[in-house]
């Protein structure tokens, strides 16, 4: 829930806005008393709906970012946690405590009010009377009532009452309590009924559920008194307007007066919520506006009806959507800052990572941003969390998947297209390998060597086109569509296809096509002079801070672009957007969702592959993920689509613990209560996992080409228990070939080939191949 400070701000600004327009609303029934006649009940009833109207507009803080959180590391990079608590926080508790237990009345007394009010329906008598039978229907057939009205008699009243909810009904008191039997039933009935016809009721508990919430506002409590007193007006004009002489009705009111003054003991039951319509104002009041001739007796037209309605349903979502949209789930702004500060200050000191920064984005909303540490451990330049710019490394893939998407939404691009459609510069062997289409290349399938060789030059202008390097490491090994392998090749052949396809260069592409309409002014390839300084520095620690060098890359489309975690959420909250975030479409919501849906599985128990992102199940929610790094950098990017929940974070180390760690805070916060905890497996009997056992190697290297990514082979040996090792994890087996590490967070399963044996070992997201067995 929110905080108590942004609790009771909203309460206070949401009262103080509803209550200038109470004030209004009551200054224009006094001096425009003509137009006042017809309209006055429901201005005050609108106005003092408001005063709840507004609060979900000031629930929690506005989604503003905390920039410019500075701690001088001084030699260590080391940051002290920061105090979150105190006098201020204590008071506002006690205020917020205090509001509740005033609301906590109010509900009470409103239910047991209403339980009476069932009560006096089941323990009243119908009425047999013919007389009074007949001056009810004739009533309806002149207010033109649309359901029947019951007749009930009830000694537990002092006087006439109407209640107009889904059964409307009226209570007489018994016969001689207090109404003398000479009193014409059709002039009782006519101002009874004429507040069922108006809809008096649902006015009411209207106005008594604002005045429990601003209970503390006596603006609120007089406005809810003077509609009482409109209302009574306008029922008394109906009764005028339908024949009756205001003297005989005056009189009326006076024997009326005097019976219930005579039976003082009887309850008059005035109901919070369900008040009854009768006798709520005074006595004078009434009857001065009776020799007025005030016609306040225009009944709600069916638009009012519906607006009135519909203003009170949103009165009532509005309390829960401003937690589940302003306010995400679980937790506050103010609850990540009280969470995180302490969290991205002890990790790292813990890991000696100079500075940081994260932004969450939930709704279409940015709902909490900050920086943390140095950019700059040398000139002391704090991380500002939309000022600070970071190397994203690898989540550029998702930046090229959204580029090659766009090209798709323009007709562009077809995603199940032949590759050599495209190509000019070179085509594609098919080797027996296959067609290579879109689809392939950003779901990691494609079947490329990865040479790791010719990726990194010294300088910019060393930098190759896109064309000449795909050309010079064009090598296929493995059919398409078999498995998934890390390809960096193939995310870099997608980002010229946008190349050729658009006319554009990949980097002018992205300023224009993406960047630019959604407002990230500080993302690019090339960091332009005016930004250079906002640029962090990258370190590594060696027993101290150490800068390090500024990498060029001829694979720009998969490693090379440079944002802000600011420009970045804009990004996440545009893939959870379908496809748009304030305002602005960049993607298609079909583009959009096809990238937060599985293409590729290389087992159906395996999390899989997006379009350019990594499925993910270790929260226990659907989600999806891609991590970067490069020297001295690292990020990581976290959706829940269900959700609709993104988290970006990023420091300068290459290390992903903290971004890690940091997530883990964020989903706790904000959706705990949906999280689920793996559980361990249950093991299954019988099954042979001997002829698993064997060496296995990553299969992302270069298979080719001496020089470029070596091969890490790896063990998987089995224990006693006839369980798995594989890199001091174990992993239990429960199913054919498929095995889940002990703690229940992550599964491994192996692939046979054509001929029968086992070819490859998928643990996550990699795949292993064989190299030979135990």
């Amino acid at each position: 829930m929110a905080s108590p400070e942004s609790a009771l701000r909203a309460l206070a600004v949401g009262s103080a806005i509803g209550g200038l327009l109470v004030l209004l609303a009551l200054w224009a029934c006094r001096r425009r008393p003509r137009w006042a006649a017809g309209l006055a009940h429901q201005v005050v009833l609108l106005a003092l709906t408001s005063l709840v109207l507004f609060v979900p507009l000031v629930w929690s803080p506005s989604p503003a970012v905390v920039a410019g959180f500075a701690i001088d590391h001084g030699e260590k990079f080391a940051a002290p946690p920061v105090a979150v608590a105190g006098p201020s926080f204590a008071i506002a508790k006690a205020l917020l405590a205090l509001w509740l237990a005033g609301v906590l009345v109010l509900g009470l007394r409103l239910g047991g009010r209403l339980w009476r009010v069932v009560r006096l329906e089941r323990g009243a008598r119908p009425v047999a009377d013919p007389a009074w039978l007949a001056a009810t229907d004739r009533v309806q057939r002149e207010l033109r009532l649309r359901r029947r009205v019951r007749l009930l008699r009830s000694g537990d009243v002092a006087g006439p009452l109407a209640f107009g909810l889904r059964r409307p009904f009226v209570v007489l008191p018994a016969v001689g309590d207090s109404i003398p039997a000479d009193l014409d039933p059709r002039l009782t009935l006519l101002h009874e009924c004429a507040h069922i016809a108006r809809g008096d009721t649902l006015a009411q508990v209207v106005a008594d559920v604002v005045c429990a919430l601003h209970w503390f506002n006596p603006l609120a409590w007089r406005a809810r008194r003077q509609l009482e007193v409109l209302q009574e007006n306008a029922a008394d004009s109906r009764v005028v307007q339908a024949g009756v002489r205001p003297s005989d009705y005056g009189a009326y009111l006076l024997q009326l007066f005097r019976a219930r003054v005579a039976t003082r003991g009887v309850r008059p039951m005035r109901l919070a919520g369900v008040s009854p319509m009768a006798g709520e104002a005074p006595l004078t009041q009434r009857l001065r506006c009776l020799l007025a001739r005030d016609r306040n007796h225009r009944a709600l037209s069916p638009t009012m009806s519906r607006l009135i309605t519909s203003l009170f349903a949103l009165l009532l979502a509005s309390l829960s959507v401003a937690q589940a949209v302003a306010v995400p789930a679980r937790g506050s702004a103010d609850d990540l800052a009280a969470k995180l500060a302490p969290l991205f200050a002890a990790t790292m000191a813990d890991r000696h990572i100079a500075g940081a920064a994260i932004s969450v984005v939930q709704n279409g909303e940015l709902v909490f941003a900050n920086g943390y540490g140095l950019a700059d451990g040398r000139r002391k330049r704090a991380v500002v969390a939309d000022e600070t710019v970071f190397r994203i490394g690898s989540v550029t893939k998702v930046v090229t998947g959204i580029a090659v998407m766009h090209c798709v939404d323009q007709g562009l691009l077809d995603l199940d297209a032949d590759v050599n459609r495209y190509l000019r510069e070179f085509l594609i062997p098919e080797q027996g390998f296959g067609p290579v289409r879109v689809r392939h290349l950003l779901t990691h399938t494609a079947g490329f060597d990865q040479l790791g060789i010719d990726r990194h030059v010294g300088t910019a202008e060393a930098v190759s086109p896109l064309g000449a390097w795909l050309k010079r490491n064009l090598v296929r090994i493995r059919p398409v569509g078999q498995v998934s392998c890390y390809d960096t090749y193939a995310i870099t052949l997608a980002g010229y296809l946008v190349e050729v396809v658009s006319g554009l260069s990949y980097e002018d592409f992205l300023k224009e096509k993406i960047f630019a309409p959604l407002g990230m002014t500080r993302s690019g390839i090339t960091v332009p002079a005016a930004l250079r300084d906002d640029v962090a520095v990258g370190y590594e620690y060696r027993g101290e801070m150490v800068p390090q060098r500024w990498e060029f890359m001829n694979t720009a489309p998969a490693s090379t672009v440079n944002s802000t975690v600011i420009d970045m959420a804009k990004l996440t909250g545009m893939l959870l957007g379908d496809g748009a975030y304030g305002g602005v479409r960049v993607l298609s919501a079909a583009s959009a969702r096809a990238m937060l849906t599985r293409q590729f599985a290389d087992h159906p128990e395996h999390p899989g592959y997006g379009l350019t992102l990594f499925e993910d199940r270790n929260h226990g929610l659907p989600g999806f993920s891609h991590g970067g790094s490069m020297t001295g950098f690292g990020c990581l990017m976290y959706l829940l689509p269900d959700e609709a929940l993104g988290v970006f974070v990023a420091c300068n180390q290459e290390s992903g613990h903290l971004a890690g760690a940091a997530l883990d805070a964020v989903l706790e916060t904000l959706v705990g209560d949906r999280l689920q905890t793996p559980s361990p497996p249950e093991r299954a009997e019988g099954i042979d996992v001997a002829p698993l056992v064997g060496t296995y190697v990553y299969n992302c290297y270069s298979h080719t080409q001496p020089g470029g990514w070596a091969a890490r082979p790896t063990q998987v040996t089995l224990d006693e228990a006839g369980n798995l090792r594989f890199r001091e994890a174990t992993f239990v087996p429960v199913g054919e070939r498929l095995f889940v590490r002990e703690d229940g967070a992550r599964r491994m399963s192996f692939l046979l080939g054509e001929d029968g044996e086992v070819e490859h070992m998928v643990v996550g997201h990699n795949v292993f191949e064989r190299r030979s067995g135990g």
